[in-house]
């Protein structure tokens, strides 16, 4: 039996333009994208995984199963903002666009339970939030928490004890949304999610494994700077970003092999000469990748 794994990944299949020809440049660039990342699970020997793509173009779900001979379908969407697809022999128990209507937030999540993936069924949540342009200052802190925390109460499942949260956050591991215990509360160490449980959910924190990504990267063999870049960040001057991220439960992390951010697919490149996201060629955002197998002794 071969590997699982849990992937999130902005397409930037949304052009700024809405002309026919970047529509059409925009999803011939996605098909291709799709095409290469079925290689690559295959080529890794994974051989079932959930999928969270962000800003995905108009007729996604029958793009991605054209462009993956109906290997990936998509099970679950909220509009452009988060589709949710499947690879393997997996089966979809329950689904649902999850929205804050206090705060007056589109449905920017999903909820999707999911048999198969592990030894007992998983709940995931892919989530696609607003940027700092979009949604900032007070409005965000507000908005912001209150959506966290409606993803959250999603684990509130004693038959689903795997949770796994992941998407374009447009948030950084260290950022308040993340680590907070009346929002997201995920944190870097693992041996710190014992004896521990939230006053507002009961339940412990969830283990971010992004952290790992954080020191200084001195070459390109030490892997990308973070999972986008910056070029005119006049908000704090940080050029590179991990605020695509995948989350897990602590049952969740027994699974966890190894998490991956992804610089090509199947041989094909996904940066530039320069080590940045390639944007025309792919998107101005890397893939996350977690591999999950065997439970961990």
């Amino acid at each position: 039996m071969g590997h699982a794994a849990v992937i999130t990944w902005n397409l930037l299949g949304r052009p700024n333009s809405r002309e026919p020809s970047a529509l059409a440049e925009a999803s011939q660039r996605v098909s291709t994208c799709m095409s290469w990342l079925r290689r690559h699970l295959e080529g890794a020997g994974i051989d079932r995984a959930v999928i969270v793509f962000q800003e995905v173009p108009d007729g996604f779900d029958a793009l991605l199963a054209s462009a993956t001979d109906t290997k990936m379908q998509v099970v679950a969407d909220a509009l452009h903002h988060v589709a949710v697809a499947t690879f393997g022999p997996l089966k979809v128990t329950g689904k649902e666009g999850i929205a804050d209507t206090s705060s007056g937030t589109a449905k920017r999540a999903v909820r999707v339970d999911v048999e198969g993936l592990l030894d007992e069924p998983v709940r995931l949540v892919g989530v696609h939030w607003l940027d700092r342009h979009n949604l900032h200052g007070d409005a965000r802190a507000s908005k912001g928490g209150k959506f966290w925390s409606a993803v959250r109460l999603q684990w509130h499942n004693p038959t689903r004890p795997h949770f796994i949260v992941l998407g374009d956050l447009n948030e950084n591991p260290f950022d308040h949304a993340l680590v907070s215990r009346e929002c997201l509360w995920a944190i870097r160490d693992r041996r710190d999610l014992d004896g521990r449980s939230s006053h507002i959910d009961g339940n412990p924190p969830l283990y971010n494994p992004m952290w790992q990504f954080l020191p200084e990267r001195l070459s390109p063999e030490h892997g990308p700077h973070g999972t986008i870049e910056y070029l005119n960040n006049d908000e704090d001057g940080v050029r590179w970003s991990h605020i695509d991220q995948i989350l897990l439960s602590p049952s969740a992390v027994d699974f966890l092999r190894r998490v991956e951010i992804l610089v090509d697919l199947d041989g094909e490149k996904l940066v530039s000469p320069r080590g940045v996201p390639d944007r025309r060629r792919a998107s101005d955002h890397l893939p996350v990748m977690a591999i999950l197998g065997e439970p961990n002794v």
